[in-house]
């Protein structure tokens, strides 16, 4: 697949829910990185907002608001194929994090960056996982603590085949107490016992 063009990519949404109710952030867009990490456990992302409406004022931002993005790429040609098809990004919801770099540009009007970290951490930050597991693989314990404490897929997600985690199979059967650990803890210290 081959991109035309670097203005073949749009935001189709960038939405914030937060304790004032919904707000579209479209209009205040400067900049979005979304960043992936092998040494970190969840996807983490920044938004560069501009406003003249102090923002942060009127949507009350404490930390964990929601931010919804929806991701537009068009322009991508498969071989000789002539037609152009418009492929669809959503990453999972984000939650703020903090704000910073405020910067007051004119009188009035402010650029500012929320960070953002995604819906995993969070739901893993407000569980603990107390659990024994017998006679059962690694993988096995992995998927099922992935299904009880981090799975947010919807249901029709799930019904459509929306993959939510991939877990490599293991062959061993183990015996294991998770000693009240956050599910993505938990996650990791049963891949550090595979072989």
């Amino acid at each position: 697949m081959k991109q035309t063009n670097t203005s073949d990519i749009s935001i189709s949404k960038l939405a914030i829910h937060s304790a004032t109710g919904d707000y579209d952030l479209k209009p205040h867009f400067v900049s979005l990185n979304i960043y992936e990490n092998l040494y970190r456990q969840s996807l983490t992302a920044d938004i560069t907002l501009s406003d003249s409406v102090n923002l942060p004022y009127h949507l009350a931002l404490v930390g964990q608001e929601t931010v919804n993005i929806d991701i537009k790429l068009t322009g991508f040609k498969e071989g000789s194929a002539i037609a152009e098809q418009e492929i669809s990004i959503k990453p999972p919801p984000f939650h703020v994090i903090n704000m910073n770099n405020r910067i007051y540009t004119k009188p009035k009007t402010q650029v500012f960056t929320l960070l953002l970290i995604s819906e995993h951490y969070m739901s893993s930050l407000h569980s603990k996982v107390s659990k024994s597991y017998f006679n059962k693989t690694i993988g096995e314990m992995v998927s099922d603590i992935y299904l009880t404490y981090l799975d947010d897929r919807t249901q029709s997600e799930k019904d459509n085949g929306l993959r939510g985690l991939f877990v490599e199979p293991t062959n061993r059967e183990e015996r294991f107490i998770i000693p009240n650990l956050s599910p993505l803890d938990a996650i990791r210290w049963l891949s550090k016992r595979t072989e």
